[in-house]
């Protein structure tokens, strides 16, 4: 062990005299002088020291004035949670061994010891809680005054992440029984179609994601009454508007989106004229007919003829001149 220099008995270098034992000086450590722990038997400081911190710093473990260890059961192993720059900084602790199973993830991280524990001491202030996954042990008020009645699992983690209730996600297909939300029904807030709070359904009777005229059954009423249209609004309508309707079939009745009419037509209005009434139509209004011209071209020549839609459909039902 090294601890005399050649230039003086006196030189007693500390540093390299505990590096050579079981305890060498790091940190605060290294500001102290010998004094400050080695004095004389007689002084009533020992003259050696075991490793361990307490051995020194008991008055600061059993300080109540700051954080009571001995109430809260803390361990005597000050290096578990301290290091040797600070008692009072860089504290460091596994609060999932000591609590139980609770690890601090998250926004747990960032808020104070008091906001889950009651001080001096660390006695819960919600004892029930079983572990991380536990939310709703801590945060059933959030849960009551959201949830309550909406039949929503207390596993919070299966929506909320552990950093903010606000970034809530969750497979409202699962939750709803088969209704996903896409398109525009991701943009609506909830209370749109649930009953806040409670999330109990505007529309109970909703089979699922294709049953657009459950909740939308005043705007088939309004648009479609009586037309014969069939209520399987996605056949013409996406879900993203109601405005961009396209009936491909229509080409199946009569060709609009191809043949002679293809782009010649901007709404549903330019040949249906009685508002929310498909079943009606006028093809005397597009094009420059006169009835005297038309007259003058079928009569004598077209059987049956009659100056009236349905005729023209009759005889054109591709709408071509032929």
């Amino acid at each position: 062990m090294f601890c005399h220099t050649t230039e003086s008995f006196q030189d007693l270098p500390g540093v390299n005299v505990h590096l050579a034992t079981s305890f060498p000086l790091t940190g605060a450590h290294l500001q102290v002088t010998c004094a400050a722990c080695h004095v004389d038997d007689v002084g009533g400081r020992v003259t050696t020291l075991d490793p361990e911190c307490v051995t020194c710093h008991r008055s600061d473990y059993e300080n109540a004035a700051t954080i009571d260890h001995v109430e809260s059961g803390f361990s005597m192993e000050c290096a578990d949670c301290h290091n040797t720059i600070a008692f009072g900084a860089g504290v460091r602790f596994e609060h999932e061994g000591v609590s139980g199973g609770f690890a601090l993830l998250g926004a747990h991280q960032r808020i104070p010891c008091g906001a889950c524990h009651v001080l001096p001491g660390f006695e819960p202030l919600f004892p029930g809680v079983s572990d991380d996954m536990d939310c709703v042990g801590c945060h059933q008020p959030d849960y009551d005054r959201e949830h309550a009645g909406s039949g929503f699992p207390t596993s919070c983690a299966d929506c909320h992440s552990v950093e903010t209730w606000d970034d809530a996600t969750f497979d409202h297909d699962a939750v709803s029984g088969g209704f996903t939300l896409v398109g525009a029904h991701q943009q609506i807030p909830c209370e749109s179609c649930h009953l806040q709070p409670g999330y109990e359904p505007v529309f109970p009777g909703v089979a699922g994601d294709g049953d657009c005229v459950a909740c939308h059954q005043s705007d088939y009423d309004r648009e479609h009454a009586g037309s014969g249209f069939p209520t399987s609004c996605q056949d013409c309508h996406s879900i993203t508007t109601w405005g961009d309707a396209t009936f491909e079939n229509h080409d199946q009745v009569f060709p609009i989106y191809s043949g002679a009419h293809a782009s010649r037509w901007s709404t549903c209005a330019d040949c249906h004229t009685a508002p929310g009434d498909y079943g009606s139509f006028s093809c005397l209004t597009c094009h420059e007919h006169s009835q005297p011209l038309m007259d003058d071209k079928h009569l004598g020549g077209v059987s049956g003829y009659v100056y009236e839609s349905a005729a023209c459909l009759s005889c054109h039902p591709q709408g071509r001149h032929e």
